[in-house]
């Protein structure tokens, strides 16, 4: 009797222990890209996908050797269900608003490929120029311009007299 008893008390021991990591469990996944420029890309800032956090920047260092596309960016996924990322998915560097931080997109249109695998290396799309911040600062300052100083046309002006 006795040994039923601690037979039982084991099994649900771990029962609770699997289901309490079972839980818990993240799945990850470590992938790199190569960039002309970061454009200010540091590590700790965040990884998304659609617009959504699946992850940090771990680690951005210069690589000379690879002329081209000599800055190299490491990627930490990490989310609480399997994310598969395509291995042809395209990641870019993109600003939260004007004066916001530099953040990491992976952009999944237009990818079928097979899943990345750990430590896998993604394709970089380089940001335009449109995506600097002196050129939003440009952007804003001609939006906020009026258009013409011209005074009203008489037509226009017939309708804002009081009748």
């Amino acid at each position: 009797m006795r040994r039923i008893i601690l037979v039982g008390m084991i099994v649900f021991g771990l029962a609770v222990i699997f289901f309490t990591f079972a839980k818990h469990a993240q799945h990850h996944l470590l992938l790199k890209t190569y960039f002309r420029d970061a454009h200010g890309l540091r590590a700790g800032a965040p990884v998304r996908v659609a617009g959504v956090d699946v992850g940090r920047v771990t680690e951005v260092r210069v690589r000379p050797e690879l002329k081209e596309h000599a800055a190299e960016v490491s990627m930490f996924l990490q989310t609480p269900y399997e994310l598969k990322i395509p291995e042809d998915a395209v990641v870019s560097t993109a600003t939260a608003g004007v004066l916001g931080e530099t953040y990491a997109e992976i952009d999944l249109r237009g990818s079928s490929g097979a899943p990345a695998e750990e430590g896998g290396t993604l394709t970089s799309r380089e940001s335009g120029p449109e995506a600097s911040l002196e050129s939003l600062v440009e952007q804003v300052i001609k939006s906020a311009r009026p258009t013409s100083c011209d005074p009203p046309s008489p037509e226009n002006r017939r309708r804002l007299e009081p009748h």
